[in-house]
């Protein structure tokens, strides 16, 4: 619906309402099934152990065990590093690769943002995070910061997807290929 006037507005938002409304079978639904998605991803990326990639071996953790609402914090670290740098070098690259950075967004099977989480905005609640990820409380100590990718889950649809196996294992496929052209 378009239109220059105030009132043509106020009409696509109630008509949008009126189809899908602002409670739990409308958009509350959606909102739901999203969280949910993310939910599910969640514990699909603490499951995976690690992914291989060029010959090489990369952990991947999630920031949090259950996601509050439908996105995703991660972050990736070559096994058996221990340098935080180096991690967050690689989480730029992947970041690069999944993003605007590198191209039409339209083209990029999976887009992500990223954040920095440092000692300064969040004391050392990060510290646990980087562990799981093989970098030692000291590294943690030296370096302060850690670089985490983010992932909005928007479609509804996943957690009420029969084949979330085989959409999982695309997704995993994915990661694989986006720290390969990162490495």
């Amino acid at each position: 619906m378009e239109g220059s006037k105030a009132g043509a507005t106020a009409a696509a938002v109630w008509a949008s309402h009126r189809v899908i409304p602002l409670n739990i079978t409308g958009y509350g639904e959606i909102i739901g099934r999203s969280i949910e998605a993310a939910q599910m991803f969640t514990r699909s990326l603490e499951a995976t152990e690690s992914l291989k990639a060029k010959g090489r071996e990369f952990l991947v953790q999630p920031l949090v065990q259950t996601p509050d609402f439908n996105i995703i914090c991660m972050a990736f670290n070559e096994k058996g590093n221990t340098n935080l740098e180096k991690m967050n070098d690689l989480n730029s690259r992947v970041y690069s690769e999944s993003s605007y950075v590198s191209g039409p967004v339209y083209r990029n099977d999976w887009i992500t943002s990223n954040t920095e989480l440092s000692r300064e905005d969040y004391g050392d609640a990060p510290k646990e995070f980087v562990k799981r990820l093989g970098i030692p409380e000291k590294e943690w100590n030296r370096v302060g910061r850690v670089r985490v990718l983010r992932v909005c889950m928007l479609n509804p649809f996943i957690s009420n997807f029969q084949n979330y196996d085989v959409l999982w294992k695309g997704f995993l496929e994915i990661l694989r290929k986006k720290i390969e052209e990162a490495c």
